[in-house]
């Protein structure tokens, strides 16, 4: 009996030894967290431990803050002096003293509030719970580009400026029967300026732009007879007034020295394809057939005129230069090519004024580019030389451009220079405008140096005289091409020989322009 019971008692025993060790593990709390720190180091934090959790209870453990950590790999730290400051894509993160991080909104956080309106480099102090973490931004000075216009045959609009990311833009310009169709960032207006682009794609440097039209009327495009390429000598002469009905640019050309088969050629743009009405502008005080003076031909095609009315004599039967002979023509976009050849050189019909070509909607323009005349008298002169301002009269002296030359270009290594500012770099003829009465070899009169490399042109059969005074024999450009680089350039002309000149012309499709010298 005494064993049985030793066997119950020493049960229960070890049944409540069980129980108690079970019990015990039960009340074993354990605290952890298995949430992941952030990858981003802090950029730096101050302060004393900040509690995020408290209690009486002695099994519970007390979290703090450590400290915060800023993450500015998405915010904006360039500033533009006047933007506002953003915390847009700031991170901060709470690092706690067991080891575990939370993301802090940044409304719960203090920001210090830098000066954005004086550029340099400004703290920003994030501040939470006490805790402290710094970032850097930068402010730099606004920019400032100047946006300057080239109205294409517009009037003139003067230059605004703009920050690259707005602009105020002038009032657009007019053009007589043309209609203004926007702002373009290049010559050949094949790309369009949108100001609104500018918040996403600013102007990062100064910058011209260039107006486009659109033809809206009939307009009557005139091209003088020395724009064109001739093939053989020529003779430009200047008709006193009283003789001339009229005279485009006070001066024609004649074929008296040219051979029969010499061929006058004049290059044209049109914008697009049309119909256009040409108009030769020749000799005519009689009624003739034009096809017995010249023949004409557009892009190849021969071209018949027919039967002209004459104008009457008016005193001088060489130099009746009245209405034109027209023709219906077709341009086709682009380049046209078209080539007078002389019949007989000695009929009285055989001088030429101009070309005059009409249309309705398609601009015309010289193909070899925009013309832009520079005068001699306004470039950088020599002392001692002359402004002259010949006119026609008695003496059939010639008029130059502008009404003025300058002469007494006599003494050997003198410069005439011309400083010339460009929009780009590119292409472009140079026209120089000087006396010549005969044939002659340019060096012997000029040395011409372009940004102080000599250009070499050579010997002239273009070009004659046979009036009372040689000084002042202004007619067909001498021509050569030439390199131009964006900003200033510097066309010199050293005097060789004793020589006038009257001014140099640029066809190019840069835009150019100068500061005239006094």
């Amino acid at each position: 009996m005494k064993t049985k019971l030793n066997r119950f008692l020493a049960v229960v025993l070890s049944v409540v030894t069980a129980l108690s060790v079970m019990l015990f593990t039960a009340c074993d709390i354990k605290i952890s967290d298995d949430s992941s720190s952030s990858a981003n180091p802090p950029i730096s934090s101050t302060g004393g431990d900040s509690s995020s959790s408290t209690g009486g209870d002695s099994s519970s453990v007390e979290v703090t803050l450590k400290e915060i950590t800023l993450d500015i790999s998405a915010a904006k730290i360039f500033y533009e002096a006047g933007e506002t400051f953003t915390a847009e894509g700031l991170i901060v993160t709470a690092k706690m003293s067991d080891n575990t991080t939370k993301t802090i909104e940044i409304a719960e956080c203090e920001l210090s509030a830098p000066d954005m309106n004086v550029e340099g480099e400004k703290k920003v102090t994030v501040t939470y719970m006490g805790k402290s973490a710094e970032f850097t931004i930068t402010v730099k000075k606004t920019p400032v580009y100047n946006v300057c216009f080239n109205a294409m045959g517009g009037n003139a609009i003067s230059p605004v400026e703009s920050d690259g990311k707005t602009i105020e833009l002038p009032t657009a310009p007019t053009r007589e029967n043309f209609t203004f169709v926007g702002w373009y960032y290049d010559r050949a207006l094949t790309k369009a300026f949108d100001k609104d682009s500018l918040a996403t794609k600013p102007l990062k440097a100064d910058v011209t732009l260039y107006a486009k039209w659109a033809q809206s009327a009939k307009v009557t495009y005139v091209f003088e007879a020395e724009d064109a390429d001739v093939s053989g000598k020529v003779k430009f002469e200047y008709p006193e007034a009283k003789f001339a009905s009229v005279v485009s640019k006070v001066r024609y050309m004649t074929f008296a020295e040219m051979s029969n088969g010499a061929t006058v050629t004049l290059k044209v743009t049109s914008e697009k394809a049309t119909a256009a009405t040409l108009g030769i502008v020749n000799n005519k005080p009689d009624d003739f057939t034009f096809e017995k003076v010249f023949t004409l031909s557009v892009n190849g095609e021969a071209v018949t005129v027919g039967a002209v009315k004459g104008n009457g004599w008016g005193g001088n039967t060489y130099a009746n230069f009245g209405g034109s002979c027209d023709v219906n023509v077709n341009l086709k976009a682009g380049e046209n090519v078209i080539v007078l050849t002389l019949v007989d050189k000695g009929l009285k019909e055989a001088n030429l004024d101009c070309f005059k070509i009409t249309t309705t909607d398609s601009e015309v323009k010289l193909a070899k580019g925009s013309v832009f005349d520079f005068e001699a008298e306004d470039a950088v002169l020599p002392e001692g030389v002359m402004i002259e301002t010949p006119t026609a009269g008695e003496l059939n002296y010639a008029p130059a451009s502008g009404g003025k030359s300058v002469g007494a270009l006599n003494k050997a290594g003198d410069k005439v220079v011309f400083n010339i500012n460009a929009d780009d770099a590119g292409k472009a003829i140079l026209g120089i405008d000087m006396n010549r009465p005969d044939p002659l070899t340019f060096e012997d009169k000029f040395i011409l140096r372009v940004n102080g490399k000599q250009i070499t042109i050579g010997s002239l059969t273009v070009g004659y005289w046979t009036g009372l005074t040689p000084y002042y024999c202004f007619a067909h450009l001498v021509e050569t091409k030439i390199d131009l680089v964006k900003g200033e350039n510097v066309i010199e002309l050293e005097v060789v020989g004793g020589a006038n000149l009257d001014k140099i012309t640029f066809f190019t499709d840069l835009f150019l322009e100068w500061t005239k010298n006094a």
